[in-house]
């Protein structure tokens, strides 16, 4: 298959995806403008870190004033999955350059991770890395609430 076949695919498998970020995004808004975070800060934040639960963690902790170093940590432990997902996936990946393993391992969530092996297309680079655009675009802009 031609890498914009594979790309099409993979944006086309996670196209129904963004309708379940919609709500979260909204509600993380929320969260983090009661959190005391600004606009931009929950925007950038959205945009970062790419863990709906890590957001959580991330303003709640923050709005109670912990330590950068437990917030880091409690951050860290909520993500320990990824490294079963890079495990399981590493296999499949062996012969990209790090950069894009490094690219693919920041963008993998639980349903990007879901989404090749039900089509089996787990060793696709292309698949990968697209079925994430849609979510990746829609998550920050869900999440940019105006103060009344």
């Amino acid at each position: 298959m031609s890498r914009f076949v594979e790309f099409k695919n993979g944006c086309f498998a996670e196209m129904p995806l963004p309708l379940g970020v919609f709500p979260f995004g909204l509600a993380f808004g929320i969260l983090g403008i009661e959190t005391g975070l600004t606009q931009l800060q929950t925007f950038l934040l959205s945009s970062i870190i790419f863990a709906g639960a890590s957001q959580i963690v991330f303003a709640q902790l923050t709005a109670t004033m912990t330590p950068a170093p437990i917030i880091i940590g409690t951050v860290g432990i909520v993500n320990l999955r990824h490294i079963l997902y890079g495990i399981s996936l590493s296999e499949y990946l062996k012969e990209l350059p790090l950069r894009w393993r490094w690219i693919l391992a920041y963008l993998i969530t639980d349903e990007s991770y879901a989404l090749p092996f039900a089509g089996q297309r787990a060793n696709s680079m292309d698949f990968l890395a697209n079925s994430n655009i849609p979510r990746y675009i829609c998550r920050p802009f869900c999440s940019r609430i105006f103060k009344s």
